[in-house]
């Protein structure tokens, strides 16, 4: 049986180039997300090379394999979403984007406001501003790790890392100002582009 690898992109164009954040942290930061793109090409191998897939809901290798997964495979996902929308360019979200955030935080700056709340009642992990496709609207939401609390029917539109080894080289226990930081350098047009391609209903 044989599987796609998984390949890393390239993110190093953001180094020197987004203010308030450190090269060295990029590069820890690049490093960690290199790895889980390695844990998920490891345990897609070990799936394919099983001569028999096995089920079984107390323990199985075959479900042992598929459950870990889970948390590479997402690592690497919102990895990607979030070293995307950074960008050292000033740029400003959509009308369409503006129109969802009017309607669901009623200004852009209470919009802003709720996305630093969201972030303060993480424990570790995200924070995601994710396009709803079953109410056709935009939202919040909060993961403490990659493969729990992820809402279904939910496409990522910002992906906010919270983890401390996103921040923690530069501002130590400082959260409200590497949020500042984040904040200042979101690529809107990436955001606007991506809700964009999901919003396809007639209200959008």
């Amino acid at each position: 049986m044989t599987h796609q690898i998984v390949e890393a992109k390239d993110y190093s164009y953001l180094l020197g180039n987004l203010e308030g954040f450190g090269d060295e942290l990029l590069k820890q930061h690049f490093e960690l997300y290199n790895g889980y793109v390695k844990s998920v090409n490891e345990i897609n191998t070990k799936i394919a090379q099983l001569t028999q897939k096995k089920g079984n809901p107390s323990y199985s290798e075959y479900r042992s394999l598929l459950s870990f997964k889970a948390f590479p495979q997402n690592g690497v996902v919102l990895h990607e979403f979030y070293f995307s929308n950074l960008s050292s360019k000033k740029t400003q979200p959509s009308e369409k984007l503006l129109h969802f955030i009017n309607q669901e935080f009623n200004s852009f700056d209470k919009y802003i406001n709720d996305l630093k709340e969201a972030a303060k009642c993480t424990r570790s992990g995200w924070v995601i501003l994710s396009y709803d496709e079953r109410q056709i609207k935009i939202q919040h939401s909060v993961i403490d790790l990659h493969d729990e609390h992820v809402p279904l029917l939910n496409i990522p539109l910002l992906v906010l890392d919270v983890w401390e080894h996103s921040y923690t080289l530069d501002y130590g226990i400082n959260k409200a100002a590497y949020l500042d930081a984040f904040i200042n350098n979101i690529d809107w047009e990436q955001v606007s582009k991506r809700l964009e391609n999901v919003c396809t209903h007639d209200i959008c």
